[in-house]
C-alpha cells in the first residue's frame, strides 16, 4: 500500500528503510538486498539520496522513497487516493 504520507523510518537511511523488509521478512542476503535497493532508487531517480534520513531529504524524495520501497515486487499496489502522482516511467 503507499500512502500520501510517506512512512519511511526517521531514524534509518532510506537505503536501510529499502533493505529492511527483504533482509528481515524474506531472509535476502544484505549485499543483493542492497543491490536490489539501489535499482528501485534509480528506477525512481533518487540513487544519490542512498545515505539520506528522511527528515534530511526533500519532501518530494523521502515520497519516492517510499514509492521505491511499495516496488519491492509487488503483485498489486493499493493507493489511499484515485489519482496518485506517480513518477513516469
Amino acid at each position: 500500500m503507499v500512502f500520501q504520507q510517506f512512512n519511511l523510518f526517521p531514524h534509518l537511511t532510506v537505503l536501510e528503510n529499502l533493505t529492511l523488509a527483504p533482509i528481515w521478512a524474506k531472509q535476502v542476503p544484505k549485499r543483493e538486498a542492497d543491490e536490489l535497493a539501489m535499482q528501485l532508487l534509480a528506477r525512481v531517480r533518487i540513487p544519490g539520496r542512498r545515505t539520506n534520513t528522511r527528515h534530511s531529504c526533500p519532501r518530494p524524495a523521502a515520497a519516492r522513497g517510499d514509492r521505491a520501497r511499495a516496488r519491492d515486487e509487488p503483485k498489486v499496489m493499493l493507493f489511499d487516493s484515485r489519482r496518485p502522482r506517480l513518477i513516469p516511467r
